[in-house]
Formats: structure tokens, sequence, C-alpha cells
């Protein structure tokens, strides 16, 4: 079966943390997934890990419904510099 690269993205867009499945590279055709205030992420080790866990089960998901599999998932990463913006 054919690989497709894809990664889940976390940015901060003002009061919100914003998980996308991107590409490897770049935020063009993102597609947002999932969303939670920024302050309880930020406060909460546990909440924090919940929304990526819960981003992940999205991803896996909606993956298994097209007869996909996610075959695991990297380590997360800081994102480039040119991806960054405020106070992502």
């Amino acid at each position: 079966m054919e690989k497709i690269p894809l990664r889940i993205a976390l940015r901060v867009e003002g009061r919100w943390w914003i998980a996308y499945l991107a590409k490897p590279r770049g935020m063009e055709d993102a597609l947002e997934i999932a969303r939670v205030l920024i302050r309880p992420a930020r406060e909460n080790p546990a909440i924090k890990q919940a929304f990526i866990d819960l981003s992940k089960l999205i991803i896996d998901d909606a993956t298994r419904a097209t007869g996909l599999t996610i075959e695991g998932w990297n380590p997360p990463e800081v994102a480039p510099e040119d991806e960054r913006s405020g106070t992502a």
C-alpha cells in the first residue's frame, strides 16, 4: 500500500490551540480537525495530552473509514520558523 505522508500541525491562533492535518511541509491546504482554548491546555498537561491524543484519534478514525491505516506517529517536532506566527 502506498504511504501518504501527513502530519498533525498544532498552531496557536489567538486564544485557540488548533490541530490541522497537513502535508509534511507547509500549511497549504491544511484541514482543521480540532480546537481547544489555549489557556487550559497550557496550564494542565493532562488537557494538552488529551487534545493531542484526540487529534490523533480523529485522524485514525477518518483514515480507517477510507480503508487506510496509520502506521505510527513520529515524535513531536518544533515547527519550522517559516510556519510560525504570533504566539505559535
